[in-house]
């Protein structure tokens, strides 16, 4: 009796992982603040009436000093969006909302007067929606990115003196920013749903709106906002 040849094990091919997909997930990161400075008298070059950037040295020949200060702080948010794959080559678009800590305060004073004018301009929020381009190594995606944001920005004006006879004067004004925001970052694959993200996105933001401060000295600040955020955030594949 002949015995039958053994009938070859069946190998299934493991499936072959793709970026292609719609995703979403949050993130954590660090913003860092910077670009012009926000001068309460001379950072609008003068419009809207009163002093402008020349009367500067004259007044500090008179005693008048300034400085500046930037803080930036701990963010987080969410994003959402789609990448397509076309060989290694992935093109998406995302769309992301932060909450930002981050704020820029200049100060002008006279020691003689006792005199403090103080601007001092906060972004609490950022919404981008954004193109990506990308390389992927199988589950490491290289990627660049660029598009458009929005920011919500507060600003606040004080000033005080104890002589001379000033009043203190306190004005209030909420305007949003849009601009260009671009960066890149590398993204792993972990699972065939889950990834870890690390991304640089650089912000130049001006003003989409003309309010202003219901005081002369809101032609004389900067609006405008340039800053960094550095994060790191995780994403579901569906």
């Amino acid at each position: 009796m002949r015995n039958s040849a053994p009938i070859a094990p069946v190998v299934v091919a493991p499936p072959i992982f793709t970026w292609t997909g719609l995703y979403a997930g949050v993130n954590l990161g660090y913003d860092f603040a910077s670009g012009k400075k926000a001068d309460p008298f001379f950072g609008g070059g003068g419009g809207g009436g009163g002093y402008g950037e020349a009367d500067r040295q004259g007044f500090k020949e008179k005693g008048y000093s300034f400085s500046e200060k930037s803080k930036g702080g701990v963010m987080g948010g969410a994003q959402v969006g789609y990448n397509y794959q076309l060989g290694q080559v992935v093109l998406g678009v995302e769309a992301d909302v932060q909450m930002l800590t981050l704020s820029r305060e200049a100060t002008v004073t006279q020691k003689d007067l006792g005199y403090n004018g103080t601007l001092k301009q906060t972004l609490s929020g950022l919404g981008t929606v954004r193109g990506r381009i990308g390389y992927a190594f199988d589950r490491l995606l290289v990627f660049g990115t660029a598009g458009y944001g929005v920011a919500k920005s507060s600003q606040r004006v004080t000033d005080t003196s104890d002589a001379g006879g000033f009043d203190v004067e306190t004005s209030k004004r909420t305007s949003y920013l849009g601009g260009l925001v671009v960066g890149g970052g590398v993204e792993y694959a972990v699972t065939d749903n889950v990834s870890v993200k690390g991304e640089y996105l650089y912000a130049k933001l001006n003003p989409l709106n003309s309010s202003s401060i219901s005081s002369e000295k809101s032609g004389y600040s900067n609006k405008d906002a340039t800053f960094s955020i550095v994060r790191a955030g995780m994403n579901y594949k569906f």
